[in-house]
């Protein structure tokens, strides 16, 4: 009886025929560096110089070419997809390929220029592999797996073939991920007879699917675990031959390596080959160290390995490369530098950190007082009981209609409200983090337990089947329609006017869908209203802002000030004429610039040519809202992203408000409905109900917690290497003002005097910050935006291309000794990552 694995050898004839005809033989090199680090040579078969970038190339071009299809579909968020593309346009072939919906623009881009379809599905390669599967039996196109598929395999053993045709190995390092590479080593060493050869399977410690498989009998599926080597994190289809083939392999052993020693691999391949190896590829030159002890015991050892590809994202490479090595010997084979491990210049040792007391579950006492108020808990429950008379009352309507109401799924919504009731009888956690993940979950439960029968469309009236949940829209006289104006709206826009402390019978309040449809409200409504053809603006504005004024008046008619100052930006002006002016009374920015928003409504107001005022409050939020209002009452508009500070750090839903003149409410109206800039219902039932004080209180703890860590961040980091900025800073070039409004904002940013590092050199610092602060057990998240109750840190260029890299730490309120610890963190981090620099 024939086994798999010689089907595989049976096939490496004709898949060497194909690839020698429409493949380059790669280099074969000794990497002469390696040897005084693990104490024989490493010889490495380069498929980073591959057509496509990787060795994927050689197994998806002979399954294509073999395929008697004309149309082939493939799942991959990486190499197999590029390779599939090319091989179906090599070939002639249609090539649909299934991307998970978060891969990188890049690799899309990239197929598409090859010719292929992209179809995007799913969250993650596992749902975009069942859904290429699912094409494959729906329309008859061949399915190509990326390794459980013996034509792949073949391919795949070419290049192991040709490696071991040029050098004689006792050893081989195989990168492993779905086994198709290992698989095809295996049976181009039965090939060529290499019975004494030893194959060492290598995978991240991080994503080790193929041992953890191998070791239970059967595909085991691993949950998402990042790794520098993605391209090895594969879980494996349920019966692949992958799992069955390494069965006659008698010389195999598994390897894993750690998330250091594939950074160290990939830095180290770099800095002394000039070579670009993904981290798949870099596992490899780690593992050649691991095994130093078992291979010194054989003389004349020679071990290969290959860099099976070159296709890193240049985020994932300064990653690897800034990698903060713990062991020496690592540290010292990543470069030529001679930097040491975890190297701490001595200007680190002034950061002291003083003894405090913590809780039970590990955060500190004083952490975030305040933050949560247990009013928010208690409109939970009240709004589940709303929910048990809502559910009664569709019920008998329906009873009462003769409408169908399927019973299964109203005891299903009912049960899920009465579990979240008696959640919240439970005692509340005393860790405002746990706090705050109770709330968001048991609020969004109750959102969906409350609209689960609930349509975007509803209907007015209807026999048999119904069509809406809330009664309200029976026999309405509006739109029953998710883009026009929906219940729960309005009183929040009256809160928000209330909170504004502006009066109803001039302005309204109009919610959007997220901050950017907020200023294209705001934008859009000024322009048809006021005819707008040209602006003025300061010096920095948000840049998606400035690109939509691009798109509607085009570059010419944008002028930008120099100046922040307001009496400048007045007398320019005076001189240019623009229809508008636009300002920000705290600027996106890493100086954080202030404009005196009450002085330039103010001058404005008395100049000739009366121009629009447009001003986001987004960064410092309410405070400039009133000047406005009170020195334009008709031509002044304001706007703020309501993602931000009134979400409580909840971040439970996209939102913005536009506070308008009633004389130009019912454009505003319109231009929202046309634009499907709306808040819809699912985020009008989510966003926080709160009173004024309560929005006041949060914004002031974050305030003062935000000073305390500039302060200790100004303590802590000597100025040679970055600047330390906040407005609420004595030395800040607009303090004063800053102590006008009562207001700061809760941002510090960091600026290196470097001006030409770029975002993927300061990456590193926050992910070295994310770990010194794990240590010290400081809440601290790597992500974009503020507002939050865990401070956040991102490297931004105030994500516009054009601006110069800086650190943004989005303070969170906190405790005095939180706050030092979470300076030492930062600080920290930075002196580490750049001592390497």
């Amino acid at each position: 009886m024939t086994t798999i694995l010689q089907e595989v050898i049976d096939l490496i004839p004709a898949a060497m025929q194909c690839t020698n005809e429409h493949l380059i033989e790669t280099e074969v090199r000794e990497f002469e560096w390696l040897k005084p680090h693990c104490g024989f040579p490493v010889i490495a078969k380069l498929e980073n110089q591959q057509i496509t970038g990787s060795f994927k190339s050689r197994g998806a071009l002979f399954a294509v070419a073999e395929s008697n299809n004309d149309t082939v579909v493939a799942a991959s968020a990486g190499n197999h997809g590029l390779a599939v593309a090319w091989a179906g346009k090599k070939f002639g072939k249609k090539v649909d390929i299934v991307l998970p919906q978060n891969a990188s623009p890049l690799k899309r881009e990239r197929i598409l220029r090859l010719g292929a379809g992209v179809i995007e599905s799913g969250a993650t390669v596992d749902d975009a592999t069942e859904s290429a599967m699912d094409i494959s039996r729906t329309t008859g196109a061949e399915y190509v797996s990326p390794y459980n598929n013996k034509h792949v395999i073949a391919g795949q053993a070419t290049v192991i073939i040709e490696l071991l045709q040029e050098i004689n190995l006792t050893h081989l390092i195989i990168p492993t991920g779905g086994g198709g590479l290992l698989c095809g080593a295996i049976a181009a060493k039965h090939f060529l007879d290499k019975g004494s050869l030893h194959l060492i399977s290598c995978e991240p410690q991080a994503f080790n699917s193929y041992k953890t498989s191998k070791e239970n009998n059967g595909a085991v599926k691993l949950g998402r675990r990042p790794t520098f080597a993605d391209g090895l994190a594969t879980n494996i289809e349920p019966g692949s031959i992958t799992l069955e083939i390494p069965n006659q392999e008698k010389n195999l052993s598994f390897l894993e390596v750690s998330e250091e020693e594939i950074a160290s691999g990939c830095a180290a391949v770099f800095n002394r080959e000039s070579l670009l190896a993904e981290g798949a590829a870099a596992a490899g030159i780690a593992a050649s160290l691991k095994i130093k002890d078992e291979i010194l015991k054989q003389p004349e050892s020679k071990v290969g390995t290959l860099l099976c590809g070159g296709n890193v994202h240049h985020t994932t490479f300064w990653h690897m490369a800034a990698y903060p090595f713990s062991d020496i010997t690592l540290s010292d084979l990543s470069d030529t530098l001679g930097r040491k491990a975890e190297f701490e210049p001595e200007r680190r040792q002034n950061i002291s950190l003083s003894n405090v007391e913590k809780t039970e579950d590990g955060s500190f006492l004083g952490c975030g007082d305040n933050t949560l108020p247990k009013a928010f808990f208690d409109q939970v429950e009240q709004y589940t009981n709303t929910t048990d008379r809502l559910l009664s009352e569709f019920e008998g309507f329906c009873s009462s209609e003769n409408l169908l109401l399927d019973r299964y799924t109203l005891d299903a919504v009912q049960e899920v409200n009465d579990l979240i009731k008696n959640r919240l009888q439970e005692d509340l956690p005393e860790s405002t983090m746990l706090k705050e993940q109770r709330l968001r979950a048991l609020t969004q439960l109750a959102t969906a337990s409350r609209l689960a029968f609930e349509w975007r469309s509803p209907s007015y009236e209807q026999s048999v089947s119904m069509s809406a949940f809330d009664l309200a829209s029976q026999g309405s006289s509006g739109v029953n329609y998710a883009r026009y104006d929906q219940p729960g709206v309005p009183n929040i826009e009256s809160t928000l006017l209330n909170t504004l402390g502006v009066s109803p019978s001039t302005h309204a309040v109009l919610l959007t869908n997220s901050g950017m449809a907020a200023f294209t409200l705001a934008f859009e409504t000024s322009r048809i209203f006021k005819n707008i053809k040209s602006v003025l603006t300061a010096p920095y504005l948000y840049f998606e802002n400035v690109e939509m004024m691009q798109y509607w008046l085009g570059g010419d008619n944008i002028h930008v000030s120099d100046s922040y100052n307001a009496d400048d930006m007045t007398s320019l002006n005076m001189k240019l004429r623009p229809d508008a002016v636009l300002a920000d009374p705290l600027s996106n920015h890493p100086l954080q610039r202030m404009v005196d928003i009450d002085q330039l409504a103010y001058s404005l107001s008395e100049a000739p040519n009366q121009p629009t005022l447009i001003v986001d409050g987004s960064m410092l939020p309410l405070v400039s809202a009133q000047g406005v209002v009170e020195a334009m009452p008709e031509s002044g508009v304001y706007f703020e992203s309501c993602s931000k500070y009134m979400q409580f750090g909840l971040d439970i839903t996209m939102a913005g408000m536009v506070l308008i003149p009633r004389k130009m409410e019912a454009v505003a109206r319109r231009v929202r409905r046309n634009m499907g800039l709306g808040l819809d219902r699912y985020g009008a039932e989510l966003f926080p109900k709160f009173k004024p004080e309560m929005l006041e209180k949060r914004i002031k703890s974050m305030e003062t917690s935000a000073l305390l860590v500039a302060k200790k961040l100004k303590e802590f980091l000597p100025e040679d290497h970055f600047i330390t900025t906040f407005p609420g800073l004595p030395d800040h070039l607009d303090h004063t003002l800053s102590l006008r409004y009562e207001r700061s904002g809760s941002c510090v940013t960091l600026a290196p005097l470097n001006q030409e590092l770029n975002r993927d050199q300061l990456d590193p610092i926050v992910d070295a910050a994310i770990r010194e602060a794990r240590s010290h057990h400081v809440p601290l998240v790597k992500g974009v935006s503020f507002g939050f109750t865990a401070s956040r840190l991102s490297a931004a260029s105030a994500l516009a291309e054009s601006a110069p890299p800086f650190l943004r730490l989005a303070v969170g309120p906190t405790s005095e000794t939180e706050a030092e610890r979470l300076a030492v963190s930062l600080s920290s981090a930075i002196l580490k990552v750049t001592s390497r620099w």
